[in-house]
């Protein structure tokens, strides 16, 4: 499994420590999700359809979500261009606001196999977590990318 980076976020008034705290409080929620997890050891043996899917859920996560698709495809996969590629279009269609997040009752019926936790969608997940643990430092919560 990929490990998150530590950062510290030590004066939080900062706006520069807060991204920070930020950016790291979103790699752990990915890195501690077992559906992120189960595509990490899973990203070379599905299905097109479930891997763009899958990556409906990485892509809102912005920078942090980036990171872990990137470092997980250059580790697992040999087509690691053709992926970002994917990934780069996906991100695009976000920012348009066209792509469709996947649920989990998609990912199933397009083979996801693994755990489905509380919400509507893994990224929903995501962003219960940052949201609970930016509350707990007061900090606002945002889903910008």
């Amino acid at each position: 499994m990929i490990e998150p980076e530590y950062v510290s976020y030590e004066d939080l008034p900062n706006e520069e420590n807060i991204a920070a705290f930020t950016y790291y409080i979103k790699g752990m929620a990915i890195y501690i999700n077992p559906v992120y997890e189960w595509i990490e050891e899973n990203i070379n043996n599905i299905s097109y359809k479930l891997l763009k899917g899958c990556i409906s859920n990485i892509v809102p996560i912005g920078d942090a979500g980036r990171k872990f698709f990137k470092d997980m495809v250059e580790m697992k996969s040999g087509f690691a261009f053709e992926l970002m590629n994917l990934y780069n279009y996906s991100e695009k269609k976000y920012i348009e606001g066209t792509l469709k997040i996947k649920s989990y009752i998609e990912l199933q019926h397009l083979g996801y196999t693994g755990t489905v936790l509380f919400e509507n969608c893994p990224v929903d997940d995501v962003w219960r977590l940052v949201r609970e643990k930016s509350l707990e430092k007061g900090i606002p919560f945002s889903k910008k990318l």
